[in-house]
């Protein structure tokens, strides 16, 4: 199975609401390298003690403030590699009980791929096999910036979870062959060949995660075709309330996105008109939903232009003018808050050369 291209994903993501646990695994394992979960859950209006209930939903806009806040918290450069392996099965409700029921390695993937939405990631992933080798792509969804903490702390996170979850198939003799990451390599590169036990390459053009074909075969201890089945059933049931659920950040992500040089963003009240409510009411919906007014804008804008630097040959100030700014140099101090860079080192540093996906070659 093969997934669009990131605004898909995102598009699909902005307008469903998840079940807990995906998240409060995250939130759990993370605590454990000294971050409060508190902290980590301060904006979205999720309670901690609500990180248990299995009725309460988490939406996009507050998966992202708790991704953020867990940067800001600084709990250290190994925090999140030691979260993605401290994360367990049992931690992941319906969909860790899928894993452990599946007969092969293949089977176990294309159940990850196709269910992933009943755990409401913070990274889409997908399974490949071809040329001697199979790979897991992953694609974080909450933030756009490869080279931005967010992101770094997503895909550690994923892939020592993905590390530890088939380490748990198949014991001690699965590793992987070679990790590649888009962004450049930070600080702590030592940390990733330390937890992964593999080569590391950085710059790539795809977030993967390669490993011996032969895995994918093989037959695990756990099998149960009974439990498989009833896993599989509720987790449609799953997927179909998650479909037919919209909200009110969708809409209005929706609207914003519909600017242009001729229709510069629209701002509160004009969204709250086509939305035929109170500008009052909306502010208030966007707060039950953990996120605000300007917050979404401002996550809208900063999207554009990533999209705009990387994608087009438009000048600053064009892209200013046709985000709204009154001027480049106001549409400069913007894109430095969003992403702590400035549009032109941003566009600088281009797309990174194809690596050679063969791990004997590294």
């Amino acid at each position: 199975m093969r997934f669009g291209n990131r605004r898909s994903l995102i598009t699909r993501l902005e307008d469903r609401c998840f079940p807990m646990h995906g998240t409060a695994a995250c939130v759990m394992a993370l605590s454990q390298s000294g971050a409060s979960p508190a902290e980590m859950l301060r904006g979205t209006g999720i309670d901690e003690s609500e990180l248990l209930s299995h009725s309460r939903k988490v939406s996009y806009a507050q998966m992202q403030t708790i991704l953020r806040n867990s940067v800001a918290l600084s709990p250290g450069p190994e925090a999140a590699f030691l979260a993605g392996l401290r994360v367990s099965l049992a931690s992941l409700g319906v969909w860790g009980m899928g894993m452990t029921s599946a007969r092969t390695y293949r089977e176990l993937s294309e159940f990850v791929v196709k269910y992933q939405w009943v755990l409401g990631p913070m990274v889409a992933f997908d399974c490949h096999e071809g040329g001697g080798n199979a790979w897991w792509t992953y694609t974080p969804l909450l933030v756009s910036d490869p080279q931005s903490a967010e992101y770094q702390l997503s895909m550690e996170f994923t892939i020592c979870m993905a590390y530890k979850l088939s380490e748990i198939a198949f014991g001690p003799e699965f590793r992987p062959r070679l990790v590649s990451l888009r962004y450049d390599a930070p600080a702590h590169a030592h940390l990733y060949t330390r937890f992964f036990g593999c080569p590391v390459r950085f710059g790539q053009p795809a977030d993967s995660f390669y490993f011996d074909p032969a895995f994918l075969e093989r037959k695990l201890p756990n099998a149960n075709a009974i439990s498989m089945t009833m896993v599989r059933i509720g987790c449609d049931v799953l997927l179909k309330k998650l479909s037919a659920r919209g909200s009110i950040e969708s809409r209005v992500r929706e609207l914003l996105r519909e600017q242009s040089a001729e229709k510069p963003a629209l701002d509160v009240e004009e969204v709250a008109d086509e939305l035929e409510m109170n500008p009052r009411t909306l502010q208030r919906k966007l707060k039950e939903a953990g996120t605000s007014f300007r917050g979404l804008r401002s996550d809208v804008l900063m999207d554009q232009a990533i999209a705009y630097l990387r994608d087009t040959d438009m000048t600053q100030e064009e892209i200013a003018a046709r985000l709204g700014f009154s001027d480049g140099s106001n549409f400069r101090q913007a894109f430095k808050r969003w992403t702590n860079q400035q549009p032109g080192a941003f566009r600088s540093k281009g797309e990174p050369d194809a690596p050679d996906t063969d791990p004997e070659h590294v």
